[in-house]
């Protein structure tokens, strides 16, 4: 499994490997009462996923192009599919990098009034194009100049993104599995949105195909994750196909296509 397997492998090493001291017993002994701490995202539910794999799968979703503002209508989740070739550099770029304010010091210090430097929206949220050329490059293998990231965007500035709070994936990570330098992770995903006291629940990122209406004013609460995902088999299934890139000092995936699964119909499910 590749980097999947060096991840697992390295994490035996660390703490598999005993030496030849009398009171090195003790201490594993001690240390099997520990709880290991597996950190993955609070909205995302790994139950059918080793707990080995899953803080590295979670890592790769991340990757995933996600319309989490209203600039692009199309991302990985409102289409039957979409590849790296067919997404475009800003979608891509806005989809990843880290979001900041005209007041945090990342911005102060790289000056946003500066070309190249970063890009700031009309609500005071700015990004960092180094960091969206370094996350294109990373996540998506792509490379790519200020000057593309910036024609795509440009236009965009008079927008408020409201990144945070306008969309939040809701998931249950179904397996995994690799074929060749290929990775495959299967997801079932739902998208809320919060619509005054209430959180609406659809079939995509769309807005389309509304299945759950849940009473909350709040959108990431424990209450509104755990009822969607109570109801998950009702949601779409997502195939994520992840590849490598090999360099001389390093080795990762990145994402390369999503593809809508078919719906499982009433008949299937009763065979």
């Amino acid at each position: 499994m590749k980097k999947l397997l060096i991840i697992l492998l390295c994490t035996t090493l660390l703490t598999g490997c005993g030496n030849n001291k009398k009171e090195e017993p003790k201490k594993e002994e001690n240390n099997n009462n520990k709880q290991e701490v597996i950190e993955t995202s609070p909205n995302v539910n790994f139950d059918s996923i080793d707990s080995q794999y899953r803080e590295t799968l979670d890592e790769y979703l991340g990757y995933v192009p996600l319309r989490k503002i209203n600039i692009f209508s199309k991302d990985a989740y409102s289409s039957d599919s979409l590849t790296v070739k067919d997404a475009s550099n800003g979608l891509l770029s806005i989809s990843s990098a880290i979001v900041y304010k005209k007041t945090d010091k990342e911005i102060k210090t790289c000056g946003e009034e500066l070309e190249g430097c970063a890009l700031c929206f009309d609500d005071n949220n700015c990004m960092l194009i180094s960091d969206m050329i370094e996350k294109l490059e990373l996540n998506y293998n792509k490379f790519v100049t200020p000057e593309q990231i910036l024609n795509e965007l440009n236009g965009k500035q008079g927008l408020e993104i409201n990144y945070n709070n306008d969309v939040l994936k809701i998931s249950k990570v179904l397996s995994f599995e690799t074929e060749g330098d290929d990775l495959f992770i299967y997801e079932q995903a739902a998208f809320a949105y919060l619509n005054e006291d209430k959180v609406e629940v659809y079939l995509n990122s769309n807005k389309e195909g509304k299945i759950l209406t849940i009473n909350s004013n709040k959108l990431n609460s424990k209450e509104v994750i755990d009822e969607v995902l109570n109801n998950i088999n009702k949601f779409n299934k997502y195939k994520h196909v992840f590849k490598t890139r090999e360099q001389t000092s390093d080795f990762y995936y990145y994402w390369y296509s999503t593809g809508l699964l078919p719906r499982e119909t009433k008949s299937s499910t009763e065979n």
